[in-house]
């Protein structure tokens, strides 16, 4: 993915999540944040490592990097009929988004 490819994902991104103020990220209430950012469902018990760590383990950088992509891409297609909501799904997306850009930079 090119650096253009990424910027202008990030500009979509964000200005789907501009359409509408109530969508804003910093509007989430807290167990909406925790649904996006730290699942109780992600780890098998409390100690465990989250399951985007041993993804991540898994492949090699370019692999990481796809495997990011391709998650920014599912949650912003599909966030308008998510049964979670428009505002997670968002969320989520920026989440992948973010880490994305940091594997880029």
């Amino acid at each position: 993915m090119t650096e253009r490819h990424l910027q202008q994902l990030n500009r979509t991104l964000h200005g789907v999540l501009k359409e509408n103020e109530d969508m804003s990220i910093n509007l989430a209430t807290p167990e909406q944040w925790d649904a996006v950012t730290n699942p109780k469902h992600y780890k098998k018990s409390a100690d465990a490592i989250e399951c985007i760590d041993a993804i991540k383990s898994s492949m090699d950088a370019d692999q990481f990097k796809g495997y990011l992509k391709g998650n920014v891409q599912k949650y912003v297609w599909r966030y308008e009929n998510h049964p979670n909501g428009r505002l997670i799904s968002l969320q989520k997306a920026n989440i992948y988004l973010g880490w994305l850009i940091e594997a880029e930079s």
